[in-house]
């Protein structure tokens, strides 16, 4: 056998093919900020189709701020911040525990837990009690009353807060 060279531009391989590489790209090529309107030309088209002024919205100063969205509870110089609606049961003699304004350093749920055991307790509760969409049984909520704890709501051992039924 004899070796045989064969070049690609004899046989047309070296043009451009179509939609790969290099040869597809236009030869004269603009960037697309080149495009874009400049400020005073698009106040003037904007002017020119009458249309409505954009207003600024007031920003709202309150309502979403952790502090808002949170409740505490205390425990000497600690404390542990937790979902609004968690706390399902609170004794009155210990009322005094929840606040709605941070006391000292936070800690974590786990800790604070586990140092408080014998006046904070958890109640596994259900998706569905969660959304609303369910109540707390009668029993249920005989039990947490009669724990004498706070009662705290958890899905998975975590916090979570329980929407008000719509029953």
């Amino acid at each position: 056998m004899i070796p045989v060279a064969i070049s690609m531009v004899s046989l047309g391989l070296a043009q451009s093919r179509p939609g790969v590489g290099k040869g597809v790209l236009p030869p004269v090529l603009t960037s697309p900020a080149s495009e874009q309107m400049h400020d005073a030309e698009f106040r003037s088209k904007r002017a020119a189709s009458e249309a409505i002024e954009p207003t600024p919205v007031p920003r709202r100063e309150t309502g979403l701020s952790l502090t808002d969205l949170s409740t505490f509870l205390v425990s000497g110089d600690h404390h542990l911040i937790l979902p609004k609606g968690s706390v399902l049961f609170c004794p009155d003699p210990l009322v005094s525990k929840v606040s709605s304004s941070p006391v000292g350093q936070a800690q974590p749920w786990q800790e604070f837990l586990a140092e408080n055991r014998s006046w904070v307790t958890t109640f596994e509760v259900t998706l569905p009690q969660i959304h609303g969409a369910e109540q707390l049984t009668d029993s249920q909520r005989r039990t947490l009353s009669q724990s004498g704890s706070i009662v705290i709501a958890t899905l998975r051992g975590q916090p979570v807060t329980v929407l008000a039924s719509k029953f």
